[in-house]
């Protein structure tokens, strides 16, 4: 099954941002890497790419990022999904039992954002 990483999630920030990375983030990541996995588990995921996870904020800011970004705060993830099999298999009944949240398949061109903060609408699939 797909076990994604800290290392996946921080990515190419490792070394440039590791002052920046605190105990808060920390904590989020896990959060969010363990519920993943724990969807990925439940769906037979076998692989899984993260396009974007931990964005330091000035990076954030560089890339166009949205301001208040939860990718900033370690509590997003945008995984790969090209082929939208992923987003296929995504039910509402899947998000909650992970305890997920993501934006609509329909407004990403090719990944999924998935987050571990409800959103204002409190949808498991929601516009952005």
């Amino acid at each position: 099954m797909a076990i994604l990483t800290l290392k996946d999630y921080i990515g190419k920030h490792t070394e440039a941002f590791k002052s920046e990375w605190s105990k808060e983030l920390d904590d989020n990541c896990i959060i969010l890497l363990n519920r993943l996995n724990d969807a990925f588990f439940f769906l037979k995921i076998n692989s899984a790419k993260i396009n974007s996870g931990w964005r330091p904020s000035d990076y954030n800011k560089m890339i166009g990022g949205a301001k208040n970004s939860l990718h900033i705060t370690a509590q997003a993830c945008d995984i790969a999904d090209g082929q939208r099999t992923l987003s296929v298999v995504l039910t509402d009944k899947v998000l909650e039992k992970c305890n997920l949240w993501i934006e609509d398949p329909a407004y990403t061109k090719s990944w999924i954002h998935f987050q571990i903060v409800p959103p204002k609408s409190k949808r498991r699939k929601f516009i952005p």
